[in-house]
């Protein structure tokens, strides 16, 4: 199993987030918490969860497809409590993103949860 936590392998998980494909995506994003959950499999995605942080908060704000965002947000917050990124890294990304799409700020990302829904709006 080792073997396919090699960046060449990992990388896929990444560019699926991209995919034209609401399915693709979600199913990304599910393999992505799963794989963060397991603690012998961190130190492996360290890399793949800095390269793609940002997409990751774009997503949870502004992907096009309701489950998708869900599970976005999910995603950071899994990525978040794992410690592959920091506070700083979710509130820069998510505010972001949140500027692109929402102008009103904060309110307008209030759908979050967990531990991103703490970091941008200080519940």
């Amino acid at each position: 199993a080792d073997v396919f936590l090699d960046n060449q392998y990992l990388m896929y998980f990444g560019w699926s987030l991209s995919d034209r494909a609401d399915s693709v995506r979600l199913a990304a994003l599910q393999a992505w918490r799963s794989l963060v959950r397991v603690a012998g499999f961190r130190t492996a995605l360290t890399a793949l969860a800095d390269r793609f942080k940002q997409r990751l908060g774009e997503m949870a704000v502004r992907d096009v497809n309701g489950p998708c965002r869900r599970a976005a947000a999910e995603t950071v917050d899994a990525v978040l409590e794992a410690g592959l990124i920091g506070v700083g890294d979710v509130e820069a990304v998510v505010r972001e993103a949140a500027s692109w799409q929402y102008p009103q700020g904060a309110a307008a990302i209030s759908h979050l949860s967990g531990s991103t829904r703490r970091v941008i709006l200080g519940d």
